[in-house]
């Protein structure tokens, strides 16, 4: 089977999209109602907002799980268990009130849809489409649509007097259609091509055998970490937040998430069309400047078309981060493309899972502040993108040192040659 860019090709990874669809639906749908459900549950807002920790912490358990499984069983086998598990996971949120309780399933929530991520975006890495990282920067964006489509499902079930629970009934449509088409189309697939579904089975060692590619992972690590936050207290926690000190209506605050998760859609296009003839260093530079630009808006601007402009900034502007650290995170780990995914993935779990408890302390000093953190961590994005560069450019700058040596010994050694002749 050769490598294509056909329609159909894209369309065979579907329920890869769906499943990647699937994760950012469960984690943000509840973004924008916050303030009522932790009512109906009697809780203050900003503790039912650890739910977002609970449900990464739950991520970043089933990221580093996933490879292991990866190494013992069949991809497709794996999402298929783990989609059936999620079943009675979804089905008990009926059946819990008591907030811990419901933290202890967001946590299994979390670590189920996080197996079944990873072998999807394996899947993706793997896949015979011959431009992967268009196919990756597509698959990506539905990550942000089911950002933007969760919380506005969420509200309109809440506006018409249902509880909110019945939010994952939804949740359990479209992962019974996700099951479907992996039992269709990815089994057709898998069976029809050789190679298509394997067991990865690397020993670490070699696939951290490059040194040079180590110091690039560590780096893509450490952004994740710091991605993971920055989404969460603009995604997570900034929906409420905008309702507490801005008072902005649960409406509001809906369009405001719709607009953060459109900016990163469109970031991620514009990053695609401008790949190849800019520098990506130059580009990730003056995204994550725009980012942090949004989000000194979003949390000291008193004027709503101006927070609205700066959430957009700052969804442009975050865009970048994601597709980058996976594509280039597969590349420098090529012997191990589920466990960087993994690895990467667990990044962005922890500083997702961190943030909350952050925004809480603060919160609990002065909701005004609360915002304060995704402030520091945009800053250091540039920072690291920076850092970045500049070692990109010195391993450039030894490249062409090396080769030229190589030249010049080359040159000697016939210019020897030849007049011992």
């Amino acid at each position: 089977m050769t490598n294509r860019n056909t329609i159909s090709a894209y369309l065979s990874e579907f329920p890869n999209f769906l499943t990647i669809f699937l994760l950012s639906f469960f984690m943000f749908s509840l973004s924008p109602i916050l303030i009522e459900v932790s009512e109906i549950l009697k809780v203050d807002a900003p503790t039912f907002s650890l739910l977002f920790s609970f449900i990464l912490l739950g991520n970043g358990l089933g990221m580093l799980i996933s490879p292991i499984l990866s190494r013992k069983f069949k991809p497709l086998s794996i999402i298929m268990v783990f989609y059936g598990l999620l079943i009675p996971v979804t089905l008990s949120m009926f059946l819990i009130n008591n907030i811990w309780l419901l933290f202890i399933r967001y946590f299994f929530e979390g670590a189920t849809m996080a197996i079944v991520w990873v072998q999807a975006n394996g899947f993706i890495q793997q896949s015979k489409v011959k431009n992967i990282e268009r196919l990756t920067t597509v698959a990506l964006i539905f990550f942000p649509l089911g950002a933007l489509l969760g919380p506005w499902i969420a509200v309109k079930i809440l506006s018409s007097g249902l509880s909110w629970t019945y939010l994952y009934i939804v949740c359990l449509a479209i992962v019974a259609l996700t099951m479907i088409l992996y039992a269709t189309i990815t089994r057709k697939k898998v069976q029809n091509v050789v190679g298509t579904e394997k067991k990865e089975d690397v020993k670490f060692k070699e696939i951290f055998s490059n040194k040079r590619n180590n110091i690039i992972f560590f780096i893509l690590f450490i952004l994740m970490i710091l991605f993971g936050a920055l989404e969460n207290s603009i995604g997570g926690w900034g929906p409420t937040f905008l309702r507490e000190v801005r008072s902005f209506s649960m409406e509001e605050a809906a369009f405001a998430v719709s607009i953060y998760w459109i900016g990163s859609i469109l970031g991620r296009i514009i990053i695609t069309s401008l790949a190849g003839k800019i520098k990506t260093n130059t580009i990730l530079i003056t995204l994550a400047t725009l980012s942090t630009l949004g989000v000194i808006f979003l949390a000291y601007a008193p004027n709503h078309l101006v927070i609205f402009t700066g959430i957009g900034l700052s969804g442009i502007g975050l865009s970048g981060i994601f597709p980058l650290a996976f594509t280039k995170g597969s590349k420098a780990l090529s012997k191990g493309v589920n466990f960087a995914i993994g690895v990467l993935s667990v990044g962005g779990s922890i500083g997702g899972f961190i943030n909350p408890f952050l925004t809480k302390y603060v919160a609990n000093i002065s909701i005004n502040l609360s915002m304060t953190f995704a402030i520091i961590f945009s800053f250091v994005i540039i920072l690291i993108f920076i850092i970045d560069s500049a070692l990109d450019k010195k391993s450039q700058e030894s490249t062409k040192e090396v080769s030229a040596n190589l030249i010049d010994s080359a040159l000697d050694k016939k210019s020897q040659e030849y007049e011992g002749s």
